[in-house]
């Protein structure tokens, strides 16, 4: 079972939350705020905490990256897929690279 870890009051977990709907992709809710396990869960192997995180069974989808799933998870218009440190497989867009554990893109520039 794919598992969408989000919090309240994000703008984009709800967007994707919308999305998986819309596509009929199946997804366990996990949040961050309700299960107390979910963070340390996330930062092992993701390598930060942040939302909103896919897993399905051979993927990472982290933030914007989900939408590029379809119902079957498979990627589209992915450019390049890269290992964090803990070997998860982390789908990269254009402008993004793999840095240490985590993906920057173009986007991330002065955030934290």
């Amino acid at each position: 079972m794919n598992r969408l870890f989000v919090i309240d009051s994000c703008q984009m977990c709800y967007q994707v939350k919308q999305y998986l709907k819309g596509s009929n992709v199946p997804y366990e809710e996990i949040n961050l705020f309700h299960v107390s396990h979910a963070a340390k869960e996330l930062k092992n192997k993701v390598g930060e905490v942040v939302t909103p995180v896919l897993f399905t069974r051979d993927d990472i989808y982290v933030g914007d990256r989900i939408f590029t799933a379809t119902e079957k998870i498979k990627v589209i218009g992915v450019h390049s897929t890269g290992k964090n440190k803990q070997g998860n497989t982390m789908h990269l867009t254009s402008g993004s690279k793999l840095t240490g554990d985590h993906v920057v893109n173009k986007h991330d520039k002065g955030r934290n």
